[in-house]
């Protein structure tokens, strides 16, 4: 098989264009669909980032009032004593913000209250603030320590400086700053205050979706209660009365108080499914593009193969005649796209490094790992070899007699 390398070397030489055309092709089908999976895999992860939260059980609204002389406090209270009558519902409460909602508030989180850069204060942590039902509502699972106490919970107004003195911090937080788990009861600084970690949560994860797996896990629970002209309500209750709950909140509210606004009510779930719509929209794009192009590298590399077959009818002739034997024949055509093949490959390997920088730079993606490149380099190898297999064995039955007939 080695002694052949030379003859297919000059047979390509004398008629290069068509070795060069495929190969060209699975350099840039290579480059495209390794970073095309790249991609697809960070997009996958990034979508089935779990937000610690039993998403389908809890509805959430926007509440803004208008008018003067309106008591946030009271207000609240009156709503949730509603809320927590009706059939289904386990607990309720108000927020800042939730996870995935796509806003809310950021605080870098301290060693010390003099602690600066990025030894002292390395990490910052999405903040919810909540009444002392907030870690039950989000049904976050508490792994160590305890909740807010009625008495602990504090009130505040839109915006305004931080006064607790409690935090409860999810386990990925609390294990960048304390690795040796050893973070309850310890005091970290949040807004130049201490507050002491009380509890650990399983998972909460951050309400920006767009940021790196880090990133998402960092996040905390303040006891602040916001009461202020806009808050979040959060409601958890059970998954089968969730439907009526949601049909009917916005006017059982407003006869409660009707000036105000409420808006964007929702399933956590569903909120997901919107936030990610369009990551998943790309991934069925991605996907059609790989098929594509994969189908169109093996379609191309079978014409090719079925065209060197075609004009080669003499010299198999003469080959066969000269006692190489069938198999000799599959395997010459088999090496023969084998090296095209591999020649494209190679080249594909730095131009699918090269596109990722250009997506680094251009897109913020993180480095493609060279598994990918190394499965796609196989994947095209083996359809390659798949699509020619049938044309070359094609070339393997042609006759002895051929090479006296074409004389």
């Amino acid at each position: 098989m080695t002694m052949a390398i030379a003859p297919i070397f000059r047979s390509v030489l004398r008629s290069p264009a068509g070795a060069v055309l495929i190969s060209l092709q699975i350099a840039l089908t290579l480059a495209i669909v390794s970073n095309s999976i790249f991609i697809i895999k960070e997009r996958v992860d990034k979508m089935a980032r779990p937000t610690g939260m039993p998403e389908e059980q809890i509805l959430t609204a926007r509440v803004m009032y208008f008018g003067k002389n309106i008591d946030y406090a009271a207000q609240a209270r009156r709503d949730l004593d509603f809320l927590l009558q009706q059939p289904g519902v386990m607990n309720a409460t108000h927020t800042n913000s939730l996870p995935l909602a796509q806003g809310g508030s950021t605080s870098t989180i301290c060693y010390t209250a003099d602690s600066r850069g990025e030894e002292g204060c390395p990490y910052s942590a999405a903040i919810y603030n909540g009444g002392y039902r907030l870690l039950d509502t989000l049904g976050l699972n508490l792994l160590e320590g305890r909740d807010f106490r009625v008495e602990e919970i504090l009130g505040n107004t839109f915006g305004g400086t931080i006064k607790s003195q409690l935090i409860i911090l999810s386990k990925a937080t609390a294990d960048k700053y304390f690795p040796a788990g050893d973070a309850l009861g310890k005091t970290l600084y949040v807004a130049e205050k201490p507050h002491t970690i009380i509890g650990i949560v399983e998972r909460l994860q951050s309400y920006w979706v767009h940021g790196s797996e880090e990133e998402a896990e960092m996040a905390g629970l303040l006891p602040v209660y916001n009461h202020d002209f806009f808050s979040r309500l959060v409601i958890r209750a059970e998954s089968d009365a969730i439907p009526a709950l949601k049909q009917n909140l916005e006017r059982d509210l407003l006869k409660l108080n009707d000036r105000r606004v409420i808006s964007r009510i929702h399933t956590v779930k569903e909120m997901r499914d919107r936030i990610y719509a369009d990551d998943q929209a790309m991934l069925v794009i991605l996907i059609c593009v790989i098929v594509l192009l994969v189908v169109i590298t093996g379609l191309g590399t079978a014409g090719l193969v079925s065209f060197t077959v075609a004009r080669r009818q003499k010299q198999i002739g003469t080959r066969r005649a000269l006692g190489a034997r069938k198999v000799d024949i599959l395997g010459y055509f088999l090496l023969e796209n084998g090296l095209i093949s591999g020649a494209g490959a190679a080249l594909g390997c730095a131009l699918a490094i090269a596109l990722n920088q250009y997506l680094m730079q251009s897109y913020e993606l993180p480095r493609i790992g060279l598994e990918y490149v190394a499965a796609t380099v196989v994947l095209l190898l083996l359809i390659g070899q798949s699509a020619s297999y049938f044309p070359a064995l094609r070339a393997s039955t042609v006759s002895p007699a051929v090479a006296t007939r074409t004389v």
